[in-house]
């Protein structure tokens, strides 16, 4: 259980890296690997980032619930 936890708290550790990431780097990340499709708005970005904070929320929600699953 714990290293489940562990990977969990690794992830959204990840994740929160993520969603610090400049938007002129996702921009530019795009248009390199799509570079036919349209411009990112800044409310996708935002949408982006939030999504990315839930998910490392609900890791680290986890995470502690692992924790105290493998404590009993």
């Amino acid at each position: 259980m714990t290293g489940m936890a562990v990977t969990l708290f690794v992830l959204a550790a990840l994740l929160i890296l993520m969603a610090c990431v400049p938007a002129d780097r996702w921009r530019a990340l795009r248009s390199r690997t799509y570079p036919s499709g349209e411009e990112l708005t800044t409310s996708s970005v935002v949408v982006g980032r939030v999504c990315l904070l839930v998910m490392a929320g609900l890791g680290i929600w986890q995470g502690i619930d692992m924790l105290r699953l493998a404590a009993h």
